[in-house]
């Protein structure tokens, strides 16, 4: 799989290199590129993404039912425990426009995405962790993703309450194995 390099228009043009690492974690953006040509990753953003088909000819394909939210993430984690290498393609740059907004007087930024994210959000990655049996370290650590969107949500995003209940209600239907289009954008 080859993936561009994510220059993020609204986090001042920084870099992502998010998924160097294997967890996660809210988006690593750096100033500049890496200084290689070609680096490897657990997983990236289907945005501007070139896939082999010899995954898929072996019947390794994205999750339509995730539908929604990290869907990219759990392709990547399947392509890896299966054996597939990821790179990102350093000359290869994909200016994304992805919904940044900053915070606390500019301090920080934080994704802007719609309310009815909030359930995508936390059920996926349930289920993200539990097709890809993630062991213990990684679950705690998907919890506490979770936990931190809770918190931002609860602070520093609009519909607040809203949110709190989809985030909920994601992990309950997460944890119950639900998948599909079951929260509608509105």
């Amino acid at each position: 799989m080859l993936y561009p390099l994510r220059r993020l228009l609204n986090r001042g043009g920084k870099f992502d290199v998010t998924g160097r690492l294997r967890w996660p974690v809210p988006r690593i953006a750096v100033r500049e590129p890496p200084a290689e040509q070609t680096f490897d990753v657990h997983w990236g953003s289907s945005n501007g993404s070139l896939y082999s088909l010899a995954p898929i000819r072996k019947g390794l394909v994205p999750w339509a039912d995730l539908w929604m939210g990290w869907e990219d993430l759990g392709y990547g984690w399947l392509l890896t425990k299966s054996g597939y290498r990821q790179v990102v393609v350093k000359n290869a740059v994909f200016d994304d426009g992805y919904e940044f907004q900053q915070v606390l007087g500019g301090v920080a930024d934080r994704s802007d995405k719609a309310a009815w994210y909030s359930y995508y959000f936390s059920r996926n990655l349930i289920l993200i962790a539990r097709r890809t049996r993630q062991g213990l370290l990684m679950c705690l650590a998907l919890g506490l993703r979770i936990l931190m969107e809770g918190l931002v949500s609860a602070t520093l995003r609009s519909e607040r309450a809203r949110r709190l209940r989809l985030i909920g209600k994601g992990l309950v239907d997460g944890l119950r194995g639900r998948s599909g289009l079951l929260q509608a954008p509105r």
